[in-house]
């Protein structure tokens, strides 16, 4: 027969540089003695690196893909840049939308095992007690058995992810095979130059997020919440 070929889209995305954040303090405050805390430099590089991770989470859900070679910027862009096929317009997250954007993911070659969503935007969906199609099971017990919420529909099950920080008008159904961090740097801390009485060091990462078929996943963009 004829040669048959399909042409590829080749997408591409941009690692970010999360920092550098800096972090000093005099030997003075150092020696300090603080209720509860050992060390005070400790703790505060301990809390300047929970900044950089949640900076990373954020930009990994609503990122722009942003390469500015004017004032040497680069940003990654996250899910909700990347899943632009399967869009839900409804106000409510419903069993019944689920199972529409299921559809529509199935159709076009995917079925995602992931809801992520603000807790506020899961008030309908999360009906403990239709324990038909909602259940609580134990995920992994030799790890301090943790309850996990699950909903079961037409296409299986798909395990529902609480975040804090999906925005509560947002929400996405992914595969978790398909999305991935690509570490280029993991999180170091460098330690700076001394000027004075102060120790410094700082802080720094560059990292990207790897999405790969988009068409497979999907998400609401105009939930209500609640």
């Amino acid at each position: 027969g004829t040669a048959r070929s399909a042409d590829r889209t080749i997408r591409s995305n941009y690692t970010q540089i999360f920092g550098p954040t800096p972090v000093n303090m005099t030997r003075t405050e150092q020696q300090i003695t603080r209720y509860g805390v050992s060390d005070e430099f400790a703790k505060q590089l301990y809390g300047r690196s929970v900044e950089n991770v949640i900076t990373r989470e954020q930009a990994f859900l609503y990122g722009q893909p942003v390469d500015d070679t004017t004032n040497k910027m680069r940003s990654t862009g996250g899910l909700n840049y990347w899943i632009s096929s399967n869009i839900d317009t409804t106000t409510t997250l419903t069993l019944a939308s689920l199972e529409s954007l299921m559809q529509t993911c199935y159709n076009n070659g995917g079925v995602p095992d992931l809801l992520m969503a603000n807790p506020t935007s899961m008030a309908t969906l999360n009906a403990i007690s239709d324990t038909s199609r909602v259940r609580t099971v134990i995920d992994d017990p030799r790890r301090g058995r943790v309850p996990v919420t699950s909903v079961f529909h037409e296409f299986g099950e798909t395990q529902l992810v609480r975040n804090r920080w999906v925005h509560k008008e947002t929400a996405f159904v992914v595969k978790k095979d398909n999305v991935q961090r690509r570490v280029i740097q993991p999180l170091v801390v460098e330690a700076l130059a001394k000027t004075g009485d102060s120790d410094s060091v700082m802080i720094v990462c560059e990292e990207g997020l790897q999405v790969k078929g988009e068409s497979h996943m999907g998400k609401w963009s105009t939930l209500t919440g609640y």
